[in-house]
């Protein structure tokens, strides 16, 4: 069987060159006919590693990502003047996010579609010290996303209606005075931040600030 790739023997090894599909390149790898024959390994260059020391491997389900703790150890640009929960929501709705799921800890992991869209987003939302993944995965955690009373909430405008949120209904609940939406669900207030008609409606939607709980660097404890 042809795979798309040259074979070079050098010192009873072999080299696969021009691989175009990575199907092929594991294929090829596996090939019991050239197992039998050679040891075949994968050459550094092929291979990006991410991820810290420590063992949080900066991908999920197929796609590089940032994880909850990741977010809440970053320093955003005009954090002073806006407030690290305006920074946090702005980001979250950008698009360069792939997607945002809950992992089996029921942590936020935000992944992307390419390792350079979000080194890109860190670039434009971050500060100097935490704008490039190697910086970020260095950082102790700032502070915790928790609920309160139970709840995690959403400031919306006063002019928000009902209707507009029907389509969540079932996880969140729109609250009149103060206007918020509140949910026991983080994962479902930030599928409505990413949500592109509630964003061109309501673009000053975001997470509020008493949900994230400040500490001293030393003494933050993530359960």
């Amino acid at each position: 069987q042809a795979y798309n790739c040259l074979i070079h023997f050098y010192k009873r090894s072999i080299d696969l060159f021009g691989l175009v599909e990575l199907v092929n390149y594991l294929r090829a790898l596996t090939n019991y006919k050239l197992l039998k024959y050679h040891r075949l390994f994968m050459m550094k260059e092929n291979l990006d590693l991410i991820g810290n020391v420590a063992g949080e491997y900066n991908f999920y389900k197929g796609n590089v990502c940032l994880t909850e703790l990741n977010l809440l150890s970053i320093y955003w640009i005009g954090e002073d003047e806006a407030g690290f929960a305006e920074c946090f929501s702005s980001f979250l709705k950008d698009s360069k996010i792939k997607e945002v799921a809950l992992d089996c800890n029921s942590r936020l992991q935000i992944t992307f579609h390419t390792l350079p869209d979000l080194e890109t987003a860190l670039l434009e939302y971050c500060q100097d010290n935490s704008n490039t993944l190697v910086k970020v995965i260095s950082l102790p955690v700032r502070c915790r996303l928790v609920p309160r009373n139970r709840f995690y909430s959403l400031f919306v405008p006063p002019a928000a209606v009902q209707k507009d949120f029907l389509g969540y209904k079932e996880s969140c609940r729109l609250e009149i005075q103060p206007k918020q939406i509140l949910s026991m669900s983080k994962l479902t207030l930030i599928q409505i931040l990413r949500d592109s008609d509630l964003q061109w409606k309501y673009p000053e939607i975001r997470f509020i600030e008493r949900n994230f709980w400040f500490k001293p660097v030393s003494s933050i404890s993530i359960p």
